[in-house]
């Protein structure tokens, strides 16, 4: 990274890697964050976080939001090009480095740059399970995606196979570089060290965006167990899981595990399968990313979840953390991650009744 850096994340997970990777750089790079296609603006908990960090490596925090559906997405994403051009007219960006590529933001800030006469370089950091397994290519829907894009907002909209793989990226930085996708090879790729998320600054950040979000982050100290909860939708797709983790926590919690849940954040109620009257000592809300809990479990704390890049980045960044996926054999997509897994070295459980007999025995 040289020059000046813009990190345009999406997700909280493109946060913590965008500010690890940019206090690693801070003493080669001037650099501004902009949070692109936000559901929340006005109490956005990471650009709050972010803006209260004394210790960033940012010059500028900026927020974009990504709200609008419909008719109205046009409007919206042409009212953010007017944002977009403002701040490169401040800020001149050398390299702009992105969690997906697939983002119009980032794609319209190459583009304006080139048109500018200008050599931007595209930087795509990890954002998990695509990385890996790629994106399902739509051999229907992305054409017609592709073109549609085109005649709203230009015929510089590139529709990448898989998240990173556009001509825009030049360079990738990836937690396992040897096990990404072949479209990801013919970048430069560089790996993610695990100690850039664990040190001081990183690790204030935590505890600044717990505050925000009103949590007392210091209790996971003391949890030996994090079940995290899946997608809703997954949920029904398993019969009894309610019933089968409930057990599960009681059974645990009879033998002195101290037990904390993460709930998926689509799930919108807090504990809405009521496992804190059943056991559970902690409940993490749904907006803390799990990546930025990870620096405060105690070693060997055990982690249980299912097909996630929550459990991709539990193993990379807490290589001293018990990870294990817990994959219904009957669902194909998930049965293909198990190579991965095993590669990565977290057990795969293929049931809650496996994790209960390990429990009692």
């Amino acid at each position: 990274m040289q020059g000046n850096v813009l990190y345009l994340p999406s997700t909280p997970l493109n946060v913590l890697l965008s500010c690890a990777v940019a206090t690693r750089f801070a003493a080669d790079c001037h650099s501004e964050i902009w949070l692109i296609d936000q559901k929340s603006t006005e109490s956005n908990p990471y650009y709050q976080a972010l803006l209260n960090w004394q210790s960033s490596p940012f010059l500028a925090v900026k927020i974009f939001p990504g709200k609008a559906r419909g008719k109205e997405k046009l409007r919206e994403r042409q009212s953010n090009f007017l944002m977009i051009d403002a701040g490169l007219d401040i800020f001149l960006p050398y390299t702009i480095v992105t969690g997906s590529d697939r983002r119009i933001e980032f794609q319209y800030v190459m583009h304006q740059l080139k048109m500018q006469g200008r050599q931007p370089h595209g930087v795509y950091l990890d954002d998990g399970l695509y990385s890996y397994a790629g994106r399902p290519y739509s051999w229907i829907k992305d054409p017609i995606n592709s073109l549609l894009k085109k005649i709203n907002y230009g015929f510089w909209w590139q529709e990448p196979k898989t998240v990173g793989a556009s001509a825009w990226i030049e360079q990738a930085w990836l937690f396992q570089p040897d096990l990404a996708v072949k479209e990801l090879q013919n970048k430069v790729l560089h790996k993610l060290p695990s100690d850039w998320f664990t040190c001081e600054r990183i690790v204030s950040l935590s505890r600044i965006l717990a505050d925000v979000l009103q949590f007392e982050i210091d209790c996971l100290i003391e949890l030996n167990v994090i079940i995290l909860v899946p997608h809703p939708n997954n949920i029904k797709k398993i019969p009894g899981y309610q019933e089968r983790v409930v057990e599960l926590i009681r059974d645990l919690s009879l033998q002195g595990y101290k037990i904390g849940v993460k709930y998926h954040p689509r799930m919108e109620q807090n504990d809405v399968l009521r496992l804190v009257e059943n056991g559970a000592e902690v409940v993490i809300p749904t907006q803390l990313a799990f990546e930025f809990c990870l620096p405060m479990f105690k070693p060997g704390c055990q982690i249980i979840g299912d097909v996630g890049t929550t459990m991709l980045t539990s193993k990379w960044l807490r290589s001293d953390l018990d990870v294990k996926a817990l994959l219904d054999p009957q669902n194909e997509f998930q049965q293909s991650f198990i190579p991965l897994m095993d590669t990565l070295g977290i057990n795969v459980i293929s049931s809650v009744e496996e994790l209960l007999n390990e429990a009692r025995n």
